[in-house]
């Protein structure tokens, strides 16, 4: 085995690395949003590192759901994975709060990833503003 890591890294120069395949996108500006500049939210991936302690599956793969809009509406995130839809994910819990979600697992490489985010009015309102969807490839699972 140690010889096996040896020949790898002696033919490459260095030791393989994991590859941080985490992106973000955002919603729409919500016309009623106090800093017009600003969307109503954000939803990440994370794929790197320990994951998040608030992840009750405890892996690096998961999606951050963020409110940026002090409007009094919250924001509801969606996540493909393997061509699967999961969501919607509602974040009511106020201007600039986030919350963790794992509609995934262990993401593995190869597998296709989406993410998007719209506001929404209350957990089972209507979705509005919604951002394009998102999609990366992971590279390293």
């Amino acid at each position: 085995m140690v010889a096996a890591v040896a020949a790898i890294i002696g033919a490459t120069g260095t030791p393989a690395l994991a590859v941080d395949d985490g992106f973000y996108t955002t919603s729409a500006t919500p016309s009623n949003c106090p800093d017009d500049d600003d969307p109503a939210g954000y939803v990440y991936f994370v794929d790197y590192g320990e994951g998040d302690l608030s992840n009750p599956a405890k892996n690096d793969d998961y999606v951050s759901i963020r409110d940026t809009c002090a409007d009094g509406d919250g924001v509801a995130a969606y996540a493909w994975h393997k061509g699967v839809k999961h969501g919607p994910k509602y974040n009511g819990r106020g201007f600039d709060e986030f919350m963790v979600w794992d509609p995934f697992g262990n993401v593995l490489p190869g597998e296709r990833i989406g993410i998007q985010i719209c506001s929404q009015n209350g957990t089972y309102g209507t979705p509005y503003d919604c951002g394009s969807v998102i999609y990366r490839t992971s590279q390293d699972g």
